[in-house]
């Protein structure tokens, strides 16, 4: 496998939660320049849900799709559990996740157990792809937070919940005729 120790060595540091310094795009249009042919449709094909990761070119990746497969499936079971009285299983940071008061809450500590997740493959590559690979996750990771918005976020929930109300409202109506 080919190391691109230059490339590494000249990323900016990422920190969960901050802006991104480096678009998604720009990274990997610097990759261009470096990587080979093989290499860059590896990396371009790399999605921050694993799921879609149909045929991993490196142990990285199979360990993120199974990661993220994995995560999604607990707490989709969880939250199942919850809506029909069970007791919630899984893991510990499944139960923290789903303690948060608000959705938003829950959003950026599902992103920080994904962030977790990377830092501790970082120690088994370098400046090889699969350090790119980790880095463009964690790029992508931290795009997807920029794009929250508390104040837009709550706008959009109470007007949806405004409308299942009226909704349910003339149900009752309705119901009550």
């Amino acid at each position: 496998m080919a190391e691109y120790y230059y490339l590494v060595s000249s990323l900016p540091y990422l920190k969960f939660g901050e802006t991104p310094p480096v678009t998604p795009d720009k990274f990997i249009s610097e990759c261009e320049k470096w990587l080979s042919e093989s290499d860059m449709k590896a990396l371009s094909d790399v999605s921050l849900y694993g799921h879609k990761i149909e045929t991993p070119t490196i142990d990285v990746l199979e360990a993120w799709r199974d990661f993220d497969v994995d995560l999604r499936e607990q707490l989709a079971k969880n939250r199942l559990g919850e809506k029909e009285k069970a007791d919630a299983k899984g893991s510990e940071a499944i139960k923290e996740i789903l303690e948060e008061p608000n959705p938003l809450l829950m959003e950026q500590r599902i992103e920080r157990t994904r962030w977790n997740f990377l830092e501790d493959k970082r120690g088994f590559h370098f400046f090889d792809l699969g350090s790119l690979v980790l880095y463009f996750l964690k790029l992508k990771i931290q795009e997807r937070l920029s794009t929250f918005h508390k104040d837009e976020g709550e706008k959009f929930f109470y007007n949806i919940c405004e409308v299942k109300h009226e909704e349910a409202e003339r149900e009752n109506s309705r119901d009550q005729r």
